[in-house]
């Protein structure tokens, strides 16, 4: 996603879920504790968001100008996985979004590592 938003890609009006890999991790080890009877949780984070905002947002963290915006009124696709169960369960995840879990994984790195 970096690579398309650093590259001037605008994405498209297609939905997305997202999870940071630690909030994958613990939501794993949150189920293997549960009794079998739970069902079926769906396992994202907390705000599916369309692709073309993935990529804004990217841009505007790394301090890259939008690029010239075409004019699509393409419909939107894709799906919006709701993680509710998981957190009526007592799951929380701890990157409520993918901007909080990229913020995070960009805080991570070392000075001069790029995230590509």
């Amino acid at each position: 996603m970096l690579r398309r938003a650093l590259a001037g890609d605008l994405g498209s009006a297609r939905w997305g879920n997202r999870i940071h890999i630690d909030d994958a991790a613990a939501a794993l080890l949150h189920m293997l504790r549960m009794p079998p009877s739970a069902g079926v949780l769906c396992v994202s984070d907390d705000a599916p968001t369309l692709d073309s905002e993935v990529l804004a947002r990217l841009r505007q963290i790394h301090g890259v100008a939008e690029p010239a915006a075409s004019s699509s009124d393409a419909p939107q696709g894709g799906r919006r996985v709701s993680n509710r169960r998981l957190r009526e369960s007592g799951f929380t995840c701890r990157y409520a979004d993918f901007a909080a879990g990229y913020s995070a994984l960009a805080a991570s790195k070392p000075s001069g590592t790029a995230l590509l």
